[in-house]
């Protein structure tokens, strides 16, 4: 069985199977489209709770605007401050829509704000 397909089928509450569940919060929030259950949920970390991990931080937004290491070292700092509370569920990665310019430069500059940024 595929990790998809059992993530899928399993119905244990520890297992939550959402693909691009930041891009559905985001977009649904900023449009005022969300749920009437989860309209007063100020963020992604409010509605899933402790067990769910989150991951992301870096799309093709990033990799396409932020062009110079000092942008990547200062952004990568900012998130990880702010996504320190929720450390233990949190993973710092790229998602499927990185941009397809991005330089392997602007891939190390992340690698390395993560090495000093996420102690």
């Amino acid at each position: 069985m595929s990790v998809i397909q059992r993530l899928r089928d399993d119905k244990s509450e520890r297992f939550i199977y959402a693909p691009n569940y930041w891009q559905w919060f985001t977009h649904h929030f900023n449009h005022g489209i969300l749920p009437e259950e989860i309209k007063h949920c100020r963020s992604q970390l409010e509605i899933t709770g402790g067990d769910f991990i989150i991951s992301g931080g870096i799309s093709a937004n990033e990799t396409s605007t932020l062009k110079s290491r000092d942008e990547i070292f200062s952004y990568t700092n900012a998130l990880l401050e702010k996504m320190r509370p929720h450390a233990d569920r949190f993973i710092l990665s790229a998602s499927c829509n990185t941009a397809t310019d991005t330089t392997w430069e602007t891939i190390l500059a992340f690698r390395d704000a993560w090495k000093e940024f996420g102690k």
